[in-house]
């Protein structure tokens, strides 16, 4: 399979010096700063928020103070706390997710020529991606690259776009 990537002149370079490929973070090095973004789903339950109190807030507290709260969360109590935790769990997750994936993945983006309508996307791919029309485009023969032609998947694109749900 041939495939093509708009770069910059300098990444070009680097490529046929270095025989090797820049692969992007896509938590840092994504230009879109929709192509990465990240949200939490679920909603937080009175079982979870108890047992967070019981097992991580409760226990930082003196003995004394103890003693005169609780064992679980009252009513009252888990109304206040709920749209704080549920911040601070969200926040947590996006974080943590964000972290493994900045140490662990690296993400390449190739076209493939026959796709690219020339004319229109292709001035945005050269625009965006090949500094501003002053870069390269470079084609690849996946099939001499088994490391590469093992590791491609397809991204679809699609006009529709998700909604934030408010819970």
């Amino acid at each position: 399979m041939i495939l093509c990537r708009y770069t910059t002149s300098e990444r070009c370079i680097e490529l046929i010096k270095d025989q090797r490929l820049y692969a992007a973070n896509p938590v840092v090095d994504f230009n879109d700063p929709f192509e990465f973004c990240l949200g939490t789903v679920g909603e937080i339950n009175r079982e979870d928020m108890d047992r967070h109190y019981r097992n991580n807030l409760r226990p930082r507290l003196s003995a004394d103070l103890q003693k005169k709260l609780p064992e679980d969360l009252t009513n009252e109590a888990w109304e206040t706390l709920k749209p704080t935790y549920k911040q601070k769990r969200k926040q947590d997750n996006e974080e943590s997710i964000k972290d493994a994936v900045e140490k662990t993945i690296r993400i390449i983006c190739f076209c493939d020529p026959d796709k690219i309508k020339n004319g229109g996307e292709d001035i945005l791919l050269w625009s965006h991606y090949a500094n501003g029309h002053k870069g390269v485009k470079i084609y690849f023969n996946t099939e001499h690259i088994k490391t590469i032609s093992e590791n491609l998947f397809p991204v679809f694109y699609s006009d529709c776009t998700f909604q934030k749900i408010n819970s």
